[in-house]
């Protein structure tokens, strides 16, 4: 096999290897946005997993020996798609976590409503003692408080 051909061997694995590793991007996405129920440490492995893909690739064009100016150019171009499909990937992260923080916020509200109507609510008798026990009263105070209670 001759330089060039190396090169252009090397540049197309590392182009159908891109190509796959968009369409898992569109699938893990695609499937979390779909299952509320999907773990969210499941989606952001799967994430880590596409980023690491991503590195190994820029990896792989580091290794390739070009012949000439027209394949380092041709390199170049690889990292920059590269490079650009990274930084969508970082904004469907952004996305992802987004969207779980924001589920996160709602399981949290659920279970403080769900707590606040577990609480027995006082009586009024339960609610002026209450009260009566936390606020101390001067003298003048109490003395018109007890001729209101008369």
């Amino acid at each position: 096999m001759t330089p060039v051909e190396r090169c252009e061997f090397q540049l197309r694995k590392i182009e159908e290897n891109l190509e796959k590793i968009l369409v898992d991007i569109e699938q893990v996405v695609a499937k979390f946005f779909a299952d509320e129920t999907l773990e969210v440490k499941r989606t952001q492995y799967a994430l880590a997993k596409i980023e690491e893909d991503f590195m190994q690739q820029l990896l792989l064009c580091d290794d390739i020996d070009v012949p000439d100016e027209e394949w380092r150019q041709k390199r170049r171009e690889m990292i920059k798609t590269i490079q650009s499909h990274q930084q969508e990937l970082d904004r469907k992260k952004k996305e992802v976590n987004t969207v779980i923080q924001k589920r996160q916020e709602a399981v949290a509200e659920a279970r403080d409503e769900e707590a606040r109507d577990e609480e027995e609510p006082l009586n009024e008798e339960e609610a002026v003692e209450e009260a009566r026990d936390e606020e101390p009263l001067d003298e003048e105070a109490r003395d018109e408080k007890a001729r209101d209670e008369e």
